[in-house]
């Protein structure tokens, strides 16, 4: 123990000997509340790990719990600030187990927020998650949720499972998580906190390509943390201020941007951030073709992404490496990069990650309702309870008790009611999320295919086409060569079909009529009609209705034999309606059973609030008709 330490340590132990005798159970407990006011604003000043240490080590001597765990706190945050995750989730566990043991769960909380947090830093995304949530669960337990303190965890949680949902590409649930954080942080009037808010919604917004929206909250971001003067939150507004630029083609401003990010987390220890400014440099002086000055950064990130053991900045970096090598025509080097990249993305991105936070997120909402349905329950417990003591003084005050009676039973049928609504809302919730994880992995896949097994098949074109150029072949060798490269085209063609069919880009783009055009005219016997106003729909609804005239007119060719499949929509203002008809064979609906892909598309309809209609006999063809209404949440928000 150095000099320091010894002083900080003695200094500490004098305080605690001043403050700790007390001659009452009243006074002991507000000279123990001061020492820890006091212990709490001296960790706030102190970074030094030796000390902190060492106040540990003497903590857990003299059996302080409430005080060891504030230390092994505050050591775990010092430990990640320095890019130590490993060792921060060291420190946060042992705090979370004396938390535990204390039964303390305001300190519970924060804990597992912390845990959280070093999780999302190192790219574990399912453990992370889980640590919120079991954060936010303890948080709706407050008895009173309107304390300063209860809104405070209650952010932080939400902020945390928005940010995870923001990297896996949930939008929905990002931006909910979101909103539901600036609201709390708006009522304890934490410019700091707004503005943490403001950028992560601008992020939404510039995820799906809504560039306007996206600048106007970072706009509100910089304000905010301007007041705050918070140099990280500066430095992370002006990246996404680059972002902007760059994807408007403004090399130079975005440059500019991202210089200032740069140098404000230049003189910082947080590297993890440093590390967001260095990667959008290198992006950018590449795309403008400054491979100089793209090469310096790029070796600057590496190193710093190989000491701090992020997966997710192991993916930027090796993607940069394979953007460089690529602009520098090294295909073999760009090839070998772009392959490191996919394998830590999708370390990342696994389906498995994505439906874990999203079983957590459905789980998390499915046990607020059981919540109420218990309390339920519980009611029309007691009501029956009271219905028996109503019934035995029947006989001295029959007339009040009867009208009594009668009020009792009206509960009982309202309660009852309520139960069957939530237990719809909780099998609706599940539904959804299943309709949602099916969606996402449609998009993984089509995204995959094309990214993925794309760019390898390119890769080896590529370099069939550098062997070509320097190999002398005889014409046998020269005719299998060729035939090769069109076997090989052949099934890049096809490659990019199957992706267009599993999320086609001209649904989200152009909306149903243009893409169900689009796939109609794919096949030759197949014909599509649009009545009614094209307005555009919620994308959930719009990727639903797709999908089931495609399955629709795909069962018609693989079932019916028909020659012609007639598809339509007609969109009025407060519902819409399609129709596929086809010539084939049909069949007697109550003769046939029914196989999973009807009921499948049944079940999506349904959660939807549509009906399907079938009509069919044998040798006469047959007729889907679904019908589905329209309110405010189907309409797309412009």
């Amino acid at each position: 123990m150095n000099r320091n330490t010894f002083s900080a340590v003695c200094i500490i132990s004098i305080f605690m000997a001043t403050f700790l005798p007390c001659c009452n159970s009243n006074k002991n407990y507000n000279q123990k509340d001061a020492a820890l006011h006091y212990l709490d604003s001296v960790l706030n000043r102190t970074r030094n790990m030796d000390t902190l240490n060492a106040w540990a080590e003497r903590y857990e001597t003299q059996g302080k719990k409430v005080e060891a765990e504030r230390v092994f706190r505050k050591l775990g945050s010092v430990s990640r600030e320095s890019d130590d995750y490993i060792q921060a989730l060291k420190y946060h566990n042992k705090a979370l187990t004396i938390a535990t043991e204390l039964n303390s769960r305001t300190e519970m909380i924060m804990c597992l927020n912390q845990i959280g947090t070093d999780y999302r830093r190192i790219g574990s995304y399912d453990e992370a998650t889980t640590y919120h949530y079991r954060a936010l669960k303890l948080c709706d337990e407050y008895e009173d949720a309107t304390t300063d303190f209860a809104i405070k965890n209650r952010v932080t949680s939400l902020n945390g499972i928005g940010n995870i949902n923001l990297a896996l590409g949930n939008m929905d649930e990002a931006v909910k998580s979101f909103r539901e954080a600036l609201d709390g942080e708006t009522k304890l009037g934490s410019h700091l906190g707004m503005a943490i808010n403001y950028a992560n919604i601008g992020s939404v917004f510039e995820h799906r390509h809504i560039y306007d929206s996206a600048r106007v909250y970072y706009e509100l971001s910089m304000e905010h943390n301007k007041i705050a003067k918070s140099r990280l939150g500066i430095s992370l507004c002006h990246n996404h201020f680059g972002n902007l630029a760059e994807k408007a083609g403004n090399f130079d401003e975005a440059i500019r941007e991202y210089r200032a990010a740069y140098d404000v987390m230049e003189s910082s220890s947080d590297r993890w951030h440093w590390l967001n400014a260095c990667v959008s440099l290198i992006k950018v002086y590449i795309a403008q073709g400054n491979m100089s000055e793209a090469k310096i950064y790029l070796d600057k990130a590496e190193k710093t992404a190989n000491d701090i053991k992020s997966k997710d900045y192991f993916a930027l970096v090796y993607h940069m490496k394979y953007l460089y090598n690529e602009k520098q025509g090294n295909v073999h080097q760009a090839l070998d990069n772009y392959i490191l990249s996919s394998i830590y993305n999708d370390s990342i991105m696994n389906l498995e990650n994505v439906n874990h936070v999203r079983d957590l997120t459905a789980r998390y909402e499915a046990e607020k309702s059981e919540i109420k349905i218990a309390s339920l329950e519980q009611e029309k417990k007691a009501l029956q309870t009271i219905t028996v003591i109503g019934i035995a003084l029947f006989i001295s005050v029959s007339g009040g008790l009867l009208a009594l009676f009668l009020f009792i039973r009206q509960k009982n049928r309202l309660a009852k009611q309520q139960i069957i609504q939530m237990e719809k809302e909780k099998q609706l919730i599940a539904t959804h999320a299943v309709l949602e994880g099916e969606t996402a992995e449609r998009s993984r896949i089509a995204q995959d295919l094309h990214d993925g097994l794309g760019g390898m098949l390119t890769g080896i074109k590529m370099n069939m086409n550098e062997l070509k150029k320097g190999a002398t072949l005889e014409y046998s060798s020269v005719e299998q060569f060729n035939k090769a490269l069109s076997l090989l085209d052949d099934s890049m063609r096809e490659l990019r079909r199957v992706a267009h069919h599993l999320m086609p880009e001209s649904l989200s783009r152009y909306g149903l009529k243009i893409a169900l055009t689009d796939f109609c005219n794919s096949i030759p016997n197949a014909e599509f009609s649009y009545f009614g106003k094209e307005k555009r729909l919620d994308s959930k609804t719009e990727v639903m209705i797709y999908h089931v005239m495609h399955e629709l007119v795909n069962n018609a060719m693989k079932h019916s034999g028909a020659t012609r499949i007639l598809t339509q929509i007609v969109q009025d203002e407060d519902s819409i309606s399609f129709t596929v008809e086809d010539n084939g064979c049909g069949f007697d609906i109550n003769g046939v059973k029914r196989g999973m892909g009807i009921k499948n598309i049944q079940s999506r309809i349904a959660s939807f609030g549509g009906t399907m209609v079938i009509s069919s006999k044998p040798n006469q063809g047959t007729e889907i008709t679904v019908e589905l209404t329209i309110n405010n949440d189907n309409i797309k928000k412009k």
